[in-house]
Order: structure tokens, then C-alpha cells, then sequence
């Protein structure tokens, strides 16, 4: 309903009087998230208010504040100094005075000079890492302590393993112990020396209910220890057998040497990397007939190269072959090819291909007929319960019916072979269907029209199979008849 003018008057006196108040009490404060550490101040009798800190009381300018935040944040690269002096550094060999270009190519002279110094810095680090990381393993030995152990006396043993074996606790057998009772937790406090390819190791062990000591194999320890250690015991002798592969001799190149398969070794701790540092190294010696030498990244190199050499040598023809095919390119060709196909032949006349495969279809083939085998496909529209060849004994029967060849849903006569299995949903009910006749069902055909006098002629089986059970029974009948 619209206002009248006295109520739009008062309307208006109301909101001056609002507006008064408002100048009275100060502008209010803003919708916007307040600055961090701020309070607002209204400022009364003031045309504006203003956000202060707490501490200082201190006025704050918001929009200030946030250019000076995204000037911090902004890349140097983004200003437009930086762009200015890039886009100078840019022209320099192009389109410049003579002076110009003589600079520039200082410039270049200068950094390929510092590029060499730096790779030569690189090489003389590297060594010293390495000859360092030799004093460290040396100054890195597993330390040594004294146990004595009742029946072994005094013993010298390394408080680490490559195993893991020391430091771990487990419940042992008594009779691997020789106690009767109380608890048989164990710690494995240290390894004494031993031949780890060879498995014999022994190992310090303390029972941790009396605190005393014995000594252990890594055959005795193995089967009570967790999966996890067992592996781990089988890396550490493997790794243990390569190094002796590796100090020893290689008389002579060995091309068959099999390649190692590297992915045993998945794991990531240094054992693994060590495991298929050693394969590498062990199998490209007996490639060469010497020991291997080089870094790390040089092995890889040379184990790739020599793996994708011999992958060459093996299916090159094959290899090439999938990877023509899987390529997209080669894939892209082929669709465009069948594409191409297909728009010909729907060029091409309705009856070229019809006529053309006709007479090829109706051309004799002495040499095939004359070789050609009989095959029996079966009697056409034969029933199942009577066999594929012969004729049907009871046509009438429910059983014989659902198993005669004919189609369930448009009755056409059936050849056993190309019967195939379907409920008996159809018109006809019977277990079979056939491939191309109704397409099940869809198809649907009216029935054949019969004449009286066609029919005559051609008797069906039905009615003279009618006809001599009538003459059988009546030739009984008459028998019996003379009996009596």
C-alpha cells in the first residue's frame, strides 16, 4: 500500500533524527574483519572514524597497510625494474652498437669460466667426500667390548651387526638356555667374530632374569627371532657373499653371465642400496673379466646401457614391432584407414560386392568336390529324446514336443548343429531357438496358409502313423475275436 504524504514526512523527520544521533555518537564501525591487533574508533564530531592499535593508540591506515603487505610478497622478478633491466640484459646480442656486443660477449667468456671452475671445484669435493667418507667408516667401526661368559672365558665382541641381531630381545627355548623355570626373555647384547657368508656367527646373549651370559649361533638364534630379522639376516649373507665374489679374481670375460634381478632388493634402507650396488658391480666384472670400477652414477649408467644392449639383441624385431603398433601415431593411422575402407565400399554400387560374391559362390570347384568329406548335420526338425538322425517315435508326447528341434518362438525346423539351447517361453515351447530365423521372436510371421487338396497329397507321417496303429489294432481285435 503506498505511503501518504503525511506519513512520508514523518518518515523522513525519523531519519534526521537517526542521522543526528549517528553524528553525535560517531560513524560506525565497518562490516570487514578487523585488523590484526586493532580497535575502532568512532570519533565522535568527526567526519570519519579510524581503526587504532591497542597498545599504542596509535591511528591505522588500512589501505596502506595492505600495499605495504603485497609489496612484500610480490617477486622481485615481477616489478618493474627487474623487467626493465632483463629486457636490457636481453638485447644485449642483438640490435646493439658495437661496444655492446663486445660486452656481451665478455659476459659469456666470464661464465663459461666460472662453469669450468665450478665443475672442477665439484670433482676436487667429490674426492675429498669420498676420502672422507672412508675415515668416517674407519672411525665408524662398530665399538668393541669385553664379556665374560662362563665356559668361553674372556671375549672380544662388536656391539653392531649388519644383521640387527644385537639389541634384540626375544623368549628363547629352555633347552637352548639350560634353565628349568622362571622367564627365558633374552637380549642379544653383542656379535663375536665369525664368518658371516658362512652363517656361523655366534652371538653374546644375557638372560635378563639372572643376568647371565651365554654364547649363541645364528643358526640357534635364527628360528626364534621375528620374520622381519630373518630377512634381514639373509641380505646381510648375501651381501657377505657378493663381497667375496668381488675381492676375488675374474680369470676371463664371461658374455653369459646372467643379470642379476634387481628387484629383490626393493627396500630403501641402506642394506638393499648396498645389495644392489654390489649386484651391479659384481656382474659388470664378470662381463669385463676384472673387477668393476667407478661411482655410483657411472654404474648405473653402464648397467642401463648394457641391459638395453643385450634387450636388443634378444626381440629387436619384436620389440619394434610392439612399439609400432601401441604408438598413437601408428593407432591414429589405423582407425583413419578403416575410416577410408568404409567410405568406399558405401560409395561403390549396392550390388557390386552381391554380384561379384555370387559368382564366385556359384563357380563349380571340381578339385573341392572331389575332396570335399560328408558331413551329417543331422535329420532337419528331429527330436532330442530320439536321437539327431532318426525320426521321431511319439510326436505327440509332452517330452518329445519340448524337445524337438523347432524354434520356441516362430517354429522353424532346426538342424541339431545349429539348434541352440532357450527356455520354453515361445509359441512353440520348446527348448531350442535358432540363429537367424525370428532373431528370438522379433520376427513374427503369419501362419502358413493350407490347402485341402495339397495336403492330400502330401500325407503327413502323423496320419500314417494314425492309420497302422488303427489297422494293428483292428487285425488284434479280429484275432481275438476268432479265438473266442
Amino acid at each position: 500500500m503506498p505511503l501518504s504524504a503525511q506519513q512520508k514526512r514523518e518518515r523522513r523527520a525519523a531519519q534526521r533524527g537517526v542521522e543526528a544521533q549517528d553524528a553525535a555518537r560517531g560513524q560506525r564501525k565497518p562490516r570487514n574483519r578487523a585488523p590484526t591487533g586493532c580497535y575502532w574508533d568512532p570519533q565522535p564530531g568527526e567526519a570519519t572514524g579510524t581503526w587504532r592499535k591497542f597498545l599504542t593508540d596509535e591511528a591505522v591506515d588500512v589501505a596502506e597497510a595492505k600495499r605495504a603487505r603485497d609489496a612484500a610478497l610480490r617477486r622481485k622478478e615481477t616489478t618493474r625494474a627487474a623487467r626493465a633491466r632483463l629486457s636490457a640484459l636481453g638485447s644485449m646480442g642483438a640490435g646493439c652498437s658495437t661496444d655492446h656486443r663486445a660486452s656481451f660477449a665478455r659476459l659469456q667468456e666470464a661464465a663459461e669460466e666460472l662453469a669450468s671452475a665450478a665443475a672442477a671445484a665439484d670433482a676436487v669435493d667429490e674426492a675429498d667426500g669420498a676420502a672422507a667418507g672412508d675415515a668416517a667408516a674407519t672411525e665408524d667401526a662398530p665399538a668393541e667390548l669385553y664379556f665374560d661368559v662362563a665356559g668361553h672365558g674372556r671375549l672380544m665382541a662388536a656391539t653392531s651387526d649388519d644383521a640387527g641381531f644385537v639389541g634384540c630381545v626375544a623368549h628363547l627355548p629352555r633347552e637352548l638356555l639350560g634353565v628349568a623355570s622362571g622367564s627365558t626373555r633374552c637380549r642379544i647384547e653383542a656379535r663375536v667374530d665369525g664368518a658371516a657368508a658362512s652363517g656361523a656367527d655366534a652371538y653374546v646373549v644375557r638372560l635378563i632374569v639372572d643376568d647371565s651370559l651365554r654364547v649363541l649361533t645364528a643358526a640357534e638364534l635364527l628360528p626364534n627371532l621375528k620374520p622381519s630379522k630373518r630377512r634381514q639376516h639373509a641380505l646381510a649373507v648375501e651381501a657377505a657373499r657378493l663381497h667375496t665374489v668381488l675381492d676375488g679374481t675374474f680369470d676371463a670375460p664371461d658374455p653369459s653371465a646372467p643379470r642379476p634381478d634387481l628387484r629383490r632388493f626393493k627396500g630403501t634402507s641402506p642394506l638393499h642400496v648396498e645389495l644392489r650396488t654390489l649386484s651391479m658391480r659384481v656382474w659388470l666384472s664378470q662381463l669385463l673379466g676384472g673387477r668393476w670400477s667407478g661411482t655410483v652414477a657411472q654404474l648405473r649408467a653402464a648397467y642401463n646401457r648394457e641391459t638395453q644392449r643385450r634387450r636388443r639383441l634378444d626381440d629387436d624385431g619384436d620389440r619394434r614391432v610392439r612399439q609400432r603398433r601401441g604408438s598413437t601415431v601408428q593407432q591414429h593411422g589405423n582407425r583413419a584407414g578403416a575410416a577410408n575402407r568404409r567410405g568406399r565400399a558405401r560409395a561403390m554400387p549396392p550390388a557390386y560386392n552381391a554380384a561379384r560374391n555370387a559368382a564366385e559362390l556359384c563357380a563349380h570347384d571340381a578339385h573341392a568336390h572331389e575332396h570335399a568329406e560328408a558331413v551329417d548335420v543331422g535329420r532337419l526338425g528331429a527330436c532330442a529324446v530320439c536321437g539327431d538322425t532318426e525320426p521321431c517315435e511319439d510326436p505327440d508326447d509332452a517330452s518329445h514336443k519340448l524337445n524337438r528341434y523347432m524354434c520356441t518362438f516362430c517354429g522353424a525346423l532346426l538342424f541339431p548343429g545349429e539348434a541352440t539351447r532357450e527356455k520354453a517361453r515361445g509359441r512353440y515351447a520348446t527348448k531350442w531357438r535358432g540363429a537367424t530365423c525370428c532373431s528370438k521372436g522379433a520376427v513374427d510371421l503369419p501362419p502358413i496358409e493350407r490347402d485341402e487338396r495339397v495336403e492330400a497329397l502330401w500325407p503327413t507321417r502323423r496320419a500314417r502313423s494314425c492309420s497302422s496303429r488303427t489297422g494293428a489294432s483292428s487285425t488284434t481285435a479280429s484275432r481275438s475275436r476268432r479265438q473266442r
